[in-house]
């Protein structure tokens, strides 16, 4: 099964407004290690000895914390104080969604790039003002005719490469 987290979508809808959803961004850790090995499923990281650097109060952190509340959590403020936690050794992974740690691989070229199972997910959406409801309604036609026709898991696999 797929969880998605749609709280913090609720949230936001609140004062912008949303399109349907694009695709869904996984989420993910990243290690330099060979201990990225054994971490393949969320229950292996929910353990105190595993390290993990996230981002505070982005919102793949706040989904995460809350079904890794055994793992040893290492907060910062920014995508990069959080690679650096990893590079230092001072943690084992780094927790993120796939496209944020994609990019960093492609970069660097180093890494290894796990998706735990079971999978867990957020949506994707386009933003808009929350009074311009012709657009929201033509953005969600425009998605849903992309997504028959099957161009959007196309136009995202060309710039967001798997894991």
């Amino acid at each position: 099964g797929r969880a998605v987290d749609k709280s913090g979508f609720r949230t936001r809808a609140l004062a912008a407004g949303f399109s349907d959803a694009v695709a869904q961004s996984r989420l993910a850790i990243l290690g330099l290690t060979g201990r990225i090995n054994t971490l393949r499923e969320w229950a292996a990281l929910n353990q105190a000895s595993v390290k993990i650097a996230a981002v505070d109060g982005a919102s793949t952190t706040r989904l995460a914390q809350n079904f890794l509340p055994n793992a040893s959590w290492t907060l910062v403020r920014t995508n990069d104080a959080m690679t650096l936690e990893m590079e230092s050794g001072r943690v084992d992974v780094v927790l993120s969604n796939e496209p944020t740690l994609s990019l960093y691989r492609t970069q660097r070229g180093q890494g290894t790039l796990v998706v735990p199972t079971p999978l867990r997910a957020q949506p994707i959406n386009f933003g808009m003002r929350l009074e311009a409801l012709d657009l929201q309604r033509w953005m969600n036609v425009a998605i849903e005719y992309f997504r028959i026709q099957g161009s959007l898991d196309e136009i995202w696999s060309k710039y967001v490469t798997p894991a």
